[in-house]
């Protein structure tokens, strides 16, 4: 251009609009005073609007000096764009450049200074802010790529990250994934594939080998498949877990799960199926060893881990969800609610870090199969890893296909001891049970009818049983002089809470013992003895003939006796159960044995 040639007649497809050109030989402006200049390139519209443009070496270099144009703090200005593209496959992409040099050898524009690019819900910061755009509008992978998804809650973050731009809603990329756990240790998860979905969210994806020795904390080793979705702050992973411990007899093993995980309070899902990868049986909790071998047959602990042998029964376990409390230094497993709060309905179950205790309380199964009699429990658990020792603090329920009639003043005999002391709630695991078997509205009317009348007389439907005791502290019996294995009392006492739906509510001489049996050699057996010091002892003993279940009967109560005794025999049966009154002390003998020479 000459000195005063307007610029406006200049024979140009390039050039639209009226602008003010700056040359080496001067400045000129268009009658109307516009600056903006539009011109197509590799297939982009650029916008420029104050430009300066040189032609040596074949180069053009286009520059903005307008900050207020960009609206570089504006998320959703997209009008004042730079560069927009005019390729029917990238659906308007468009981003901002305030610098750009454009190559008409290479035919390709060099954008510089893009402080990021909006694509789908996604926001990328291209290395030092440089974009390289070629012929057909194809963009260069955007390498050492900075990308938050989405570009509004900013949930992820992804770094390092190589980016392959298609179009406005459509790009495909590869990178690192930061991830801090509660402590704010940083450690990378290499994510091969960042896309966008179906519904333009951006999703991601990426495998932790086992050999990475990744973490999802301190407590938690993880290896398995890590996805992202921009719409959800957590991160969804799908492979094993194994907690980090130093509690020698509880195996270690690789638990598979599939959950969403907050890395700032993680809980773990725990089924009451749960399984290893490699489709193994785990379980946590209290475990009865089964064996052939007498000497074998005792109880293990367990947590997240392999049953020893197929047919060993469970005694206690817990589910829900698995976390760690830094504030008590254990791993816990219980429901949300139960977690937040031990008073709640459900099963806990905690593994104490420091010295490899085991505790828990719910519903606790005993591990026993007594065929067609039921023995219900609710209470406490603990296992000892120092001395081996499991004990318990039960509610018990024994459910006997008996004749009411015949023990009808069974309760009242037991009654008129005055001298017994009154069952304590406190003490005792009875309010637990209620809650379990009934609900807390009930066990909340029960403590208070007891608290106020000393008894309780309308007897839940749920509670009733032939007999229920509570404070029954049982010890698992693995005395090495005796054959029998099973749980015994260790202490002199239990409370009598009802027997046949009578309410007793009062403290008595108790002894139980439940015995353990090789599964293969038919069901296991219990004897119970109960005393009462103004009358009569009462001892059944329960056990199993083949697949028929035989209750034997001694007492001191010669109406008892004579009641169960004048009941012709088809009275005294059930369906794959039989009941007598046996006048041989060799059974209580025998019972009592186990007590004198336990430990």
């Amino acid at each position: 251009l000459e000195p005063g040639e307007d610029p406006l007649s200049l024979k140009t497809e390039n050039l639209q609009a009226h602008v003010s050109f700056k040359t080496r030989r001067g400045e000129f402006k268009s009658n109307s005073g516009q600056s903006r200049v539009e011109f197509p390139v590799n297939q982009y519209l650029c916008k420029i609007d104050v430009f300066t443009w040189f032609m040596d070496e074949e180069m053009i270099e286009l520059s903005t000096s307008k900050e207020k144009d960009l609206n570089l703090k504006t998320d959703l200005d997209l009008v004042g764009a730079n560069f927009f593209s005019l390729h029917p496959d990238q659906d308007s992409l468009r981003f901002r450049s305030k610098e750009a040099r454009y190559s008409q050898q290479e035919k390709t524009i060099y954008c510089r200074k893009v402080e990021y690019l909006e694509l789908a819900d996604a926001r990328i910061y291209p290395d030092s802010g440089l974009v390289t755009i070629r012929k057909k509008a194809r963009i260069d992978p955007l390498e050492n790529t900075t990308l938050i998804a989405n570009s509004v809650t900013k949930y992820h973050k992804f770094v390092n990250c190589t980016v392959q731009v298609k179009a406005r809603r459509d790009f495909e990329a590869f990178g690192d994934y930061p991830y801090y756990d509660a402590d704010s240790t940083r450690s990378i998860i290499k994510m091969k594939s960042i896309r966008v979905d179906s519904t333009f969210q951006t999703v991601a994806s990426g495998k932790i080998g086992q050999k990475d020795n990744f973490k999802l904390s301190k407590q938690f080793e993880y290896y398995g498949d890590v996805r992202i979705n921009s719409l959800i702050p957590l991160i969804s992973f799908s492979g094993a877990t194994r907690i980090i411990h130093n509690c020698d007899k509880f195996k270690k093993s690789w638990m598979a799960f599939t959950s969403e995980i907050d890395p700032k309070n993680i809980q773990i899902p725990v089924s009451s199926e749960m399984k290893s990868l490699d489709s193994l049986s785990l379980t946590a909790g209290i475990v009865w060893r089964d064996s052939k071998k007498v000497e074998e047959i005792s109880l293990y602990p367990t947590f997240l881990s392999e049953i020893a042998e197929k047919g060993d029964r469970v005694v206690f376990t817990s589910n829900g969800f698995l976390q760690y409390s830094a504030f008590t230094n254990e791993f816990q497993i219980g429901s949300k609610e139960k977690l937040i709060n031990r008073g709640e309905k459900g099963n806990y179950l905690a593994l104490q870090a420091g010295n490899c205790s085991l505790n828990g309380d719910g519903v606790i199964t005993l591990g026993m199969d007594y065929g067609p009699v039921t023995v219900d429990a609710v209470g406490t658990v603990n296992y000892y890893q120092e001395t081996g020792q499991t004990n318990m603090n039960l509610t018990v329920k024994y459910n006997l296909p008996l004749e009411d009639k015949s023990f009808e003043k069974l309760a009242e005999k037991l009654n008129t001891n005055l001298d017994s002391k009154p069952m304590d709630f406190a003490s005792t695991t009875f309010k637990k049970a209620l809650i379990e078997w009934t609900d807390r509205k009930t066990a909340d009317r029960v403590e208070s009818d007891y608290t106020v009348n000393g008894i309780y007389k309308r007897i839940p439907n749920e509670m009733k049983a032939s007999v229920v005791l509570t404070g029954l502290k049982l010890s698992s019996f693995n005395n090495p002089k005796m054959e029998e294995k099973g749980l015994f009392t260790d202490v002199e006492s239990a409370v009598v809470v009802s027997v046949f739906d009578k309410s007793v509510m009062k403290y008595f001489p108790v002894k139980a013992f439940f015995q353990q049996i090789y599964s293969g050699s038919g069901g296991d057996k219990f004897g119970l003895l109960m005393t009462n010091p103004a009358g009569s002892e009462y001892f059944l003993s329960y056990g199993m003939n083949k697949k028929d279940g035989e209750l034997f009967i001694y007492t001191g109560d010669v109406e008892l006796e004579a009641a169960i005794n004048e009941l012709k025999p088809d009275k005294r049966k059930a369906k794959d159960f039989s009941y007598e009154i046996t006048a041989n002390r060799i059974y209580l003998s025998k019972f009592l044995k186990l007590f004198s020479t336990g430990e």
